[in-house]
């Protein structure tokens, strides 16, 4: 039996040289793979996801309803996972008309997607759970999927991010359209068994609206780590920031009345950093000047001490952006005929060793001379192998995957997953905290607290054997000064290492 603790250390052999931030070309044909969903001139990955054993899960749709939603299974070398459903797709027992926008990992594995489908002639929001083999969770809503109608008046709800929360709660991003062709977000907060947590918002849902809105998408929905949801989304002007509280409230700390306006700006995506605040990428709507980065401290107020004025200037439009374990982040996108990843430093100052200069430029000419655009969608990092898959398509039928090195001879010490069984909570922690984790086989895991930069701090079991079952060890971070730490589990065969802040 093999233990539940995940492998989220890999340490690099003698034998790795891979340049950081180039292509690997361990994964499909010199580091890139596509495929088809449809056999239709056109296919559309919206979300992908990192497993375990190094493959990732492919979310999509073929733009044309032949048959509305994939949900597809690729090995760690990119091939599609024949074992995964049927012929390596999911087989959800959802009609045609379903069409899935976000997707996430539960801790045990199963998948979670949340989209839209058309029932009386409206569209509904949809959440659905797999297990891992690719086949509907009986045990999640109906048949696997619930089916949520919109709010009143709104002929759309469309379900657009989904995530878990570190207490176990399932949280919705959404749009809503009302029969006048204006637009809304909603937040849904769901227990693991598909009810509606009835503390949150008007029995489960949260509704924020902006102003007169043209008709587009709640963009970014981000669960933080004290409990509160940030999210973002589009108006006819600018782009609104709003703080949602944990019992489904706007936050009245931050911004004016909860929300933060970018005025002309258009929006890319959201990220949390380890001291809370938050990074925003952001474009202007009406000039062709660069992307930029933004931070908030967390009342909603600019981080003048950060970059230049808060802002730092970026290659990435419309970039998505990723939190490292180091503290470093890893922002790309769309741009000049291609895609483009750069790695910056927590203080947002590029990072040299990543690429050329901190950025790595992949040209759509790489994949075919035929193609000239690269239409990116979607980007996610493996902490296992130590690498960053992207997703997109070319306007044409196939969709790519291409991958590459997040670190080569420099090594990342006590990297993470966020999708392993072992937690800890609260977090960010005082003066306690408790670990918890599960075994399925005897074990003796050491388990040692490091500092940021790799020292042990402190040591808080060390060979003591645990029978099979589930555990929460209380924690004593007294001796600790404040600052980010790294939990580490090293178990016989396998080893898990979590960050933990301790305020």
């Amino acid at each position: 039996m093999k233990n539940i603790l995940l492998l989220a250390l890999v340490l690099l052999t003698a034998t790795s040289f891979a340049q950081v931030g180039t292509l690997d070309s361990t994964y499909g044909v010199n580091g890139h793979f596509n495929d088809s969903f449809s056999k239709r001139p056109y296919s559309e990955v919206n979300k992908i996801l990192s497993l375990r054993n190094g493959g990732t899960i492919v979310l999509g749709d073929t733009g044309f309803g032949d048959f509305g939603m994939v949900i597809r299974c690729t090995l760690k070398n990119g091939t599609r996972d024949r074992s995964f459903g049927t012929d390596g797709n999911a087989m959800t027992g959802v009609d045609s008309t379903s069409i899935c926008f976000g997707a996430a990992l539960q801790a045990d594995g199963k998948i979670l997607t949340t989209g839209t489908i058309v029932k009386d002639n409206i569209y509904q929001l949809l959440c659905l759970r797999l297990k891992k083999n690719g086949t509907p969770d009986s045990t999640f809503g109906t048949n696997g999927h619930i089916i949520v109608y919109p709010p009143t008046h709104a002929q759309t709800f469309l379900g657009e991010k989904i995530s878990i929360t570190q207490d176990n709660k399932i949280i919705i991003g959404a749009t809503v359209v009302d029969s006048f062709y204006n637009t809304y977000a909603a937040v849904i907060k769901l227990n693991l068994n598909a009810s509606f947590d009835s503390s949150f918002g008007n029995n489960g849902i949260c509704t924020v609206t902006t102003d007169t809105a043209a008709l587009q998408r709640l963009q970014s929905c981000v669960p933080l780590r004290n409990g509160k949801i940030c999210i973002a989304g589009p108006s006819i002007h600018n782009n609104v920031i709003a703080m949602i509280t944990t019992d489904g409230q706007l936050d009245s700390s931050f911004g004016i009345e909860g929300k933060v306006r970018l005025d002309s700006q258009g929006f890319g995506s959201l990220m949390e950093q380890a001291d809370g605040k938050i990074i925003a990428s952001i474009y202007p709507l009406y000039t062709a000047e660069p992307v930029l980065l933004k931070r908030f401290n967390t009342n909603g107020t600019t981080d003048s001490t950060w970059g230049k004025n808060g802002l730092v200037q970026a290659n990435e439009a419309n970039g998505a952006l990723t939190l490292l374990p180091t503290g470093c982040f890893v922002a790309g996108g769309q741009y000049d005929s291609g895609f483009v990843v750069s790695r910056y430093k927590p203080d947002g100052s590029t990072d040299s060793s990543f690429g050329t200069n901190g950025l790595t430029h992949i040209p759509a000419s790489l994949f075919s001379r035929h193609i000239s655009q690269i239409i990116s969608n979607d980007m996610v990092v493996d902490t296992n192998d130590k690498s960053i898959t992207f997703a997109g398509h070319v306007n044409t039928s196939n969709y790519l995957l291409f991958k590459l090195k997040l670190d080569g001879n420099t090594a990342v010490p006590f990297l993470y997953s966020t999708t392993a069984d072992a937690y800890l909570y609260p977090n960010p922690a005082n003066s306690m905290a408790t670990l918890h984790f599960s075994l399925n086989e005897t074990d003796a895991p050491n388990i040692v607290i490091y500092d940021i930069n790799g020292r042990a701090a402190q040591t808080i079991t060390q060979q003591k054997t645990f029978t099979p079952g589930t555990y929460n060890i209380p924690v004593n971070l007294d001796y600790l000064q404040p600052g980010i730490y790294f939990v580490r589990l090293q178990g016989k065969t396998e080893q898990q290492t979590l960050r933990l802040v301790k305020e």
